[in-house]
């Protein structure tokens, strides 16, 4: 009779799945991340950014997409309220009747 196949141990893969823990989310040793320092607050970021206002082509890009969105928004809501909706044919819940046959 074939034995059943043992496992590892549950200590060996505790400490196995640990490992590779620390080494994909640990922190990194490098000294390259060490010498990074503190980074700054972004509110200091923002007041050394310049603002750049946009370029003239830029504007004008943005404008016709914007006039181009809202053309085909009014279009398909005249098309939408234009169309007069067809109703479905009537169907009727009582069986169809069937000529009588007179005795005569």
């Amino acid at each position: 009779m074939p034995t059943p196949m043992t496992g590892p141990d549950p200590h060996e893969s505790e400490a196995s799945i640990k490992a590779r823990k620390q080494l994909l989310f640990g922190r990194d040793p490098s000294p390259a991340a060490a010498s990074a320092g503190p980074r700054k607050p972004f509110a200091e970021l923002l007041l050394e950014t310049p603002a750049a206002p946009l370029s003239t082509p830029t504007k004008a890009l943005l404008v016709g997409l914007g006039l181009l969105v809202a053309g085909l928004f009014i279009a398909t809501l005249v098309v939408c309220l234009a169309v007069p909706k067809k109703k479905a044919p009537r169907t009727s819940t009582s069986p169809p009747a069937v000529p009588s046959a007179s005795i005569s």
